[in-house]
Protein backbone atom coordinates (compact mmCIF):
# COMPACT_ATOMS: atom_id res chain seq x y z
CA UNK A 1 0.00 0.00 0.00
CA UNK A 2 1.49 3.21 -1.06
CA UNK A 3 1.79 5.81 1.60
CA UNK A 4 0.73 9.49 -0.29
CA UNK A 5 1.90 11.55 2.53
CA UNK A 6 5.26 10.55 1.81
CA UNK A 7 7.95 12.69 0.58
CA UNK A 8 8.42 10.28 -2.68
CA UNK A 9 4.90 9.95 -3.54
CA UNK A 10 4.24 13.93 -3.24
CA UNK A 11 6.73 13.99 -6.01
CA UNK A 12 5.29 11.23 -7.96
CA UNK A 13 1.41 11.54 -7.80
CA UNK A 14 0.38 14.70 -9.64
CA UNK A 15 -1.57 16.85 -7.97
CA UNK A 16 -4.36 19.73 -9.39
CA UNK A 17 -5.57 22.78 -8.52
CA UNK A 18 -8.38 24.79 -9.44
CA UNK A 19 -6.43 27.49 -11.75
CA UNK A 20 -4.57 24.21 -14.04
CA UNK A 21 -8.04 22.28 -14.37
CA UNK A 22 -10.27 26.00 -15.59
CA UNK A 23 -7.13 26.44 -17.70
CA UNK A 24 -8.10 23.19 -19.72
CA UNK A 25 -11.67 23.95 -19.60
CA UNK A 26 -11.10 27.09 -20.76
CA UNK A 27 -9.05 25.83 -23.40
CA UNK A 28 -11.42 23.19 -24.76
CA UNK A 29 -14.11 25.60 -24.78
CA UNK A 30 -12.04 28.26 -26.96
CA UNK A 31 -10.82 25.50 -29.72
CA UNK A 32 -14.40 24.07 -29.50
CA UNK A 33 -14.91 27.94 -31.06
CA UNK A 34 -12.19 28.18 -33.31
CA UNK A 35 -11.20 24.89 -34.18
CA UNK A 36 -13.10 22.67 -36.95
CA UNK A 37 -10.30 20.64 -36.71
CA UNK A 38 -11.01 19.85 -32.80
CA UNK A 39 -15.16 19.72 -32.86
CA UNK A 40 -14.55 16.81 -35.44
CA UNK A 41 -12.13 15.04 -33.45
CA UNK A 42 -14.29 15.46 -30.45
CA UNK A 43 -17.25 14.36 -32.45
CA UNK A 44 -14.92 10.95 -33.79
CA UNK A 45 -13.88 9.94 -30.44
CA UNK A 46 -17.23 10.46 -28.38
CA UNK A 47 -20.38 10.84 -30.67
CA UNK A 48 -19.91 7.17 -32.00
CA UNK A 49 -20.57 5.18 -29.46
CA UNK A 50 -22.80 4.78 -26.04
CA UNK A 51 -19.75 4.53 -23.81
CA UNK A 52 -18.28 7.93 -25.46
CA UNK A 53 -21.32 9.68 -24.83
CA UNK A 54 -20.90 9.02 -21.25
CA UNK A 55 -17.28 10.28 -21.14
CA UNK A 56 -18.29 13.35 -23.02
CA UNK A 57 -21.12 13.66 -20.37
CA UNK A 58 -18.28 13.79 -17.68
CA UNK A 59 -16.17 15.99 -19.63
CA UNK A 60 -19.35 18.54 -19.85
CA UNK A 61 -19.89 18.09 -15.81
CA UNK A 62 -15.94 18.76 -15.09
CA UNK A 63 -15.78 21.90 -17.21
CA UNK A 64 -19.02 22.90 -15.41
CA UNK A 65 -17.63 22.31 -11.94
CA UNK A 66 -13.97 24.15 -12.78
CA UNK A 67 -15.81 26.84 -14.03
CA UNK A 68 -18.00 27.41 -10.87
CA UNK A 69 -14.84 26.75 -8.84
CA UNK A 70 -12.27 29.07 -9.82
CA UNK A 71 -15.35 31.95 -9.17
CA UNK A 72 -16.21 30.27 -5.86
CA UNK A 73 -14.56 29.90 -2.38
CA UNK A 74 -16.98 27.12 -1.29
CA UNK A 75 -15.40 24.17 -0.64
CA UNK A 76 -15.32 20.87 -3.30
CA UNK A 77 -16.86 17.97 -2.51
CA UNK A 78 -15.94 14.68 -2.85
CA UNK A 79 -18.72 14.31 -5.77
CA UNK A 80 -17.09 17.21 -7.77
CA UNK A 81 -13.03 16.45 -7.22
CA UNK A 82 -14.00 12.99 -8.94
CA UNK A 83 -15.41 14.89 -11.63
CA UNK A 84 -13.36 17.80 -12.06
CA UNK A 85 -10.12 14.69 -12.39
CA UNK A 86 -11.99 12.41 -14.35
CA UNK A 87 -12.01 15.53 -17.02
CA UNK A 88 -8.43 16.34 -16.75
CA UNK A 89 -7.43 12.63 -17.01
CA UNK A 90 -9.91 12.07 -20.57
CA UNK A 91 -9.11 15.06 -21.88
CA UNK A 92 -5.23 14.59 -21.26
CA UNK A 93 -5.58 10.83 -23.02
CA UNK A 94 -7.71 12.41 -25.69
CA UNK A 95 -5.26 14.62 -26.09
CA UNK A 96 -2.22 12.20 -25.76
CA UNK A 97 -3.64 9.68 -28.19
CA UNK A 98 -4.52 12.06 -30.79
CA UNK A 99 -1.39 13.70 -30.96
CA UNK A 100 0.80 10.31 -31.20
CA UNK A 101 -1.76 8.65 -33.49
CA UNK A 102 -1.10 12.18 -35.46
CA UNK A 103 2.68 12.33 -35.36
CA UNK A 104 2.16 8.40 -36.64
CA UNK A 105 0.57 8.71 -39.48
CA UNK A 106 2.98 11.81 -40.70
CA UNK A 107 5.71 9.66 -39.43
CA UNK A 108 7.05 11.56 -37.00
CA UNK A 109 8.62 14.13 -40.37
CA UNK A 110 6.86 17.26 -39.46
CA UNK A 111 8.33 20.80 -39.78
CA UNK A 112 11.10 22.00 -37.85
CA UNK A 113 8.84 24.90 -36.65
CA UNK A 114 6.41 22.16 -35.17
CA UNK A 115 7.38 21.40 -31.59
CA UNK A 116 7.08 17.51 -31.52
CA UNK A 117 7.80 17.65 -27.97
CA UNK A 118 4.78 18.60 -26.63
CA UNK A 119 2.06 16.02 -28.07
CA UNK A 120 4.51 12.91 -27.21
CA UNK A 121 4.96 14.13 -23.45
CA UNK A 122 0.90 14.48 -23.80
CA UNK A 123 1.09 10.73 -24.77
CA UNK A 124 3.33 9.87 -22.02
CA UNK A 125 1.76 12.07 -19.61
CA UNK A 126 -1.75 10.56 -20.31
CA UNK A 127 -0.43 6.90 -19.59
CA UNK A 128 0.82 7.54 -16.57
CA UNK A 129 -2.14 9.22 -14.96
CA UNK A 130 -4.12 6.14 -16.42
CA UNK A 131 -2.15 3.83 -14.73
CA UNK A 132 -2.25 5.78 -11.25
CA UNK A 133 -6.01 6.01 -11.66
CA UNK A 134 -6.27 2.70 -12.57
CA UNK A 135 -4.32 1.81 -9.26
CA UNK A 136 -6.43 3.67 -7.31
CA UNK A 137 -3.26 5.94 -6.35
CA UNK A 138 -4.81 9.36 -8.32
CA UNK A 139 -7.96 10.32 -6.56
CA UNK A 140 -10.07 13.26 -5.72
CA UNK A 141 -7.51 14.27 -2.96
CA UNK A 142 -5.37 14.76 -5.72
CA UNK A 143 -7.58 18.05 -6.67
CA UNK A 144 -6.58 20.53 -4.24
CA UNK A 145 -8.81 22.76 -2.08
CA UNK A 146 -6.64 26.23 -2.46
CA UNK A 147 -8.66 28.68 -4.22
CA UNK A 148 -6.86 30.38 -7.18
CA UNK A 149 -6.56 34.34 -7.16
CA UNK A 150 -8.97 36.32 -9.42
CA UNK A 151 -6.05 38.56 -10.75
CA UNK A 152 -4.31 35.44 -11.83
CA UNK A 153 -7.55 34.05 -12.95
CA UNK A 154 -7.81 36.49 -15.08
CA UNK A 155 -4.14 37.31 -16.47
CA UNK A 156 -4.29 33.38 -17.42
CA UNK A 157 -7.39 33.74 -19.30
CA UNK A 158 -5.86 36.37 -21.81
CA UNK A 159 -2.62 34.19 -22.05
CA UNK A 160 -4.21 31.20 -23.02
CA UNK A 161 -6.36 33.02 -25.52
CA UNK A 162 -3.23 34.59 -26.86
CA UNK A 163 -1.17 31.01 -27.10
CA UNK A 164 -4.39 29.61 -28.68
CA UNK A 165 -4.78 32.40 -31.16
CA UNK A 166 -1.05 32.48 -32.20
CA UNK A 167 -0.94 28.58 -32.26
CA UNK A 168 -4.23 28.07 -34.59
CA UNK A 169 -4.17 31.30 -36.70
CA UNK A 170 -0.36 32.67 -36.95
CA UNK A 171 1.71 29.19 -36.89
CA UNK A 172 -1.46 26.87 -37.86
CA UNK A 173 -1.05 24.31 -35.32
CA UNK A 174 -2.82 21.08 -35.56
CA UNK A 175 -5.06 21.45 -32.15
CA UNK A 176 -3.04 18.77 -30.55
CA UNK A 177 -0.42 20.53 -30.76
CA UNK A 178 -2.07 24.22 -29.78
CA UNK A 179 -3.79 22.40 -26.71
CA UNK A 180 -0.51 20.86 -25.24
CA UNK A 181 1.11 24.14 -26.01
CA UNK A 182 -1.05 26.34 -23.97
CA UNK A 183 -1.78 24.31 -20.80
CA UNK A 184 2.61 23.54 -20.36
CA UNK A 185 3.41 27.07 -20.78
CA UNK A 186 0.62 28.54 -18.61
CA UNK A 187 0.55 25.62 -16.12
CA UNK A 188 4.62 26.46 -15.77
CA UNK A 189 3.75 30.48 -15.40
CA UNK A 190 0.81 29.55 -12.98
CA UNK A 191 3.18 27.10 -10.60
CA UNK A 192 5.51 30.25 -10.66
CA UNK A 193 3.68 32.61 -9.77
CA UNK A 194 1.64 30.70 -7.20
CA UNK A 195 5.13 29.81 -5.80
CA UNK A 196 5.91 33.68 -5.61
CA UNK A 197 2.88 34.40 -3.62
CA UNK A 198 3.30 31.61 -1.10
CA UNK A 199 6.82 33.16 -0.43
CA UNK A 200 5.28 35.88 -0.02
CA UNK A 201 3.00 35.58 2.39
CA UNK A 202 5.76 33.38 4.40
CA UNK A 203 7.57 36.71 4.62
CA UNK A 204 4.83 38.61 5.88
CA UNK A 205 4.30 36.28 8.11
CA UNK A 206 7.68 36.69 9.93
Amino acid sequence: MINKDSKIAKFFIPSFNELTIFCMSYAVIFLLFISNEFRDSLSDYFIDSSRGIILLGVIVIGIIFSIYHIFSSRKKGIFEKTFMLLFVVIMNSVAGSYGFFYLAENQFNLSNNIPIFFPIWNFAYSIYLLALARGGILDSDSISDENAPLFLTIISIVLLSLIIIICNYYIQLHWVFTFSISLTYLSIFDSFVIKILELVKTYKQY
